[in-house]
């Protein structure tokens, strides 16, 4: 499922242009009115009948009786999964469209979403100055099956959410005792373990993940709750919390239950297969059994296969770099003064020992699997390398990385993944050509920065970086 080039580079809704926008909305309803010969559903219906079934509506093999996706540790694995693979199922139609995430710490973001041009309120569906009219996001007036389980005819032929939604109000019902909703997500990034009474898993699952759900409403409070679109937005911010959190020393299967919990059941322990991904091991009712994709025995999946989101073929717009060899120094970027394009390209790029504003990038995919690298304080200033005479090994490396406030071939890099997880970071202009970060000496942070940021011929440890998803 993962191009080790081509990255899906998911954006904050504020961040979407008007046209991005527009090929979310098409690709959604593409997805809504395409049924797989063979199936019962519509491609898009598939998922929220897939979200219902594990619900608690599996019946047999080792999961019977188990939620195999929420109240346990393999919540976020299980929804990293299924939004990946929605995700996937929309570039079908259009290979530039990702999802993007709905930052509920934001009001901002929450009035993008339920905006005219985007989702639009409650009945947007009915509305013809919104961008789902007349698409065919309905329950089917003859609700049986999945539909007749998990949404109710009170709820209307058409999606409903609840009345008044405005990014004021979320803000309102999701701080609880906290000052403001971004209080609480930063106290959530604090907690030191993944699963537990009152650790990282449970607080965002219970207090942040599940009162969105209700303050939605509508067909959100069902175990359909994928039927509403607004659901993908949702959990992607979700995810994007947890892959933040990964990066905080967070990561990997240390930061996870080993068995099978108890509690929770079968499919949460880290090796565990995950329904409907477990090769046909579990099963549900004839009638859910009937409405459901099938796949393949050996398409197969555990929570240790979700641990890391670049390895599952995506990433979050605004990031760190950070060196491989050199794990206290990332990527810096001073670009004042960079606000027109310059031949030499200005500015100045080297390393931080700590990660500020000047140590934050925007991951701008420009199609054909190249990006351009631009700074989040400075964003003018993207990340520039001339890598003329860059041909052979040297030692100290060669080259000049700085900034330019434009985007041309020489600011058009390839993410090559190396076998660690990390990247390289390859110029398009000049294919020999890759960053190469010496951070001998960057242990503790200066103002103007230290190490050097230049080119090397080759990949080796001062030419891999980890790309860590940041506030």
């Amino acid at each position: 499922m993962t191009d080790p080039t081509n990255l899906a580079v998911r954006k904050n809704v504020l961040d979407m242009s008007a046209d991005e926008k527009q090929r979310f909305v098409e690709a959604v309803t593409r997805l809504k009115h395409q049924t797989t010969t063979g199936t019962a559903l519509s491609d898009y219906d598939a998922f929220p009948a897939t979200h219902m079934a594990v619900f608690g509506s599996l019946t047999t093999g080792p999961q019977a009786g188990v939620d195999g996706a929420h109240g346990g540790p393999a919540f976020l694995p299980w929804h990293r999964e299924f939004l990946r693979r929605f995700e996937l199922a929309l570039q079908q139609f259009d290979a530039s469209v990702t999802l993007p995430y709905w930052d509920w710490s934001d009001p901002a973001s929450t009035n993008a979403v339920l905006a005219n041009d985007f989702l639009g309120l409650t009945g947007f569906l009915a509305k013809a100055d919104q961008m789902f009219p007349d698409s065919g996001f309905d329950v089917p007036t003859n609700a049986t099956g999945i539909f007749g389980q998990g949404l109710d005819n009170s709820r209307g032929a058409m999606l409903t959410r609840n009345s008044n939604l405005t990014g004021a109000s979320l803000e309102s019902s999701l701080r609880g005792s906290f000052p403001s909703v971004a209080a609480r997500v930063s106290d959530l990034l604090n907690k030191t373990q993944y699963n537990g009474s009152g650790q990282f898993r449970e607080v965002l699952e219970r207090n942040l993940h599940n009162p969105v759900h209700g303050w939605v409403g509508g067909h959100m409070v069902t175990a359909a709750s994928p039927n509403d679109p607004i659901f993908f937005l949702h959990h992607c911010n979700v995810d994007r919390l947890w892959a933040e959190w990964q990066t905080q020393n967070h990561g990997g299967r240390d930061f996870y239950n080993t068995p099978s919990p108890q509690k929770v059941g079968v499919g949460h322990g880290i090796d565990d297969k995950i329904w409907p991904w477990d090769g046909g091991a579990s099963g549900t009712n004839a009638t859910l059994e009937a409405l459901l994709p099938s796949y393949p025995v050996t398409d197969l999946v555990t929570p240790s296969d979700e641990l890391n989101c670049t390895s599952t073929g995506f990433i979050y717009n605004k990031i760190v770099v950070r060196s491989e060899h050199f794990p206290k120094a990332h990527l810096r970027m001073d670009g004042r003064g960079v606000t027109v394009p310059v031949g030499p390209g200005a500015g100045t790029v080297n390393c931080q020992a700590y990660v500020g504003a000047w140590e934050k990038f925007h991951l701008v995919p420009l199609g054909g699997g190249t990006y351009a690298v631009r700074s989040v304080q400075f964003p003018q200033a993207r990340l520039r390398m001339d890598g003329r005479g860059v041909t052979v090994p040297v030692g100290p490396g060669a080259g000049t990385v700085n900034c330019q406030a434009s985007v041309g071939a020489w600011e058009k890099f390839h993410l090559i993944r190396q076998g660690d997880g990390s990247f390289a970071i390859r110029s398009v202009q000049f294919p020999k050509a890759r960053l190469r970060m010496d951070g001998q000496g960057v242990t503790e942070p200066v103002g103007a920065g230290a190490g050097v940021v230049n080119c090397q011929a080759s990949v080796a440890a001062w030419e891999r970086f980890h790309l860590l998803p940041t506030a």
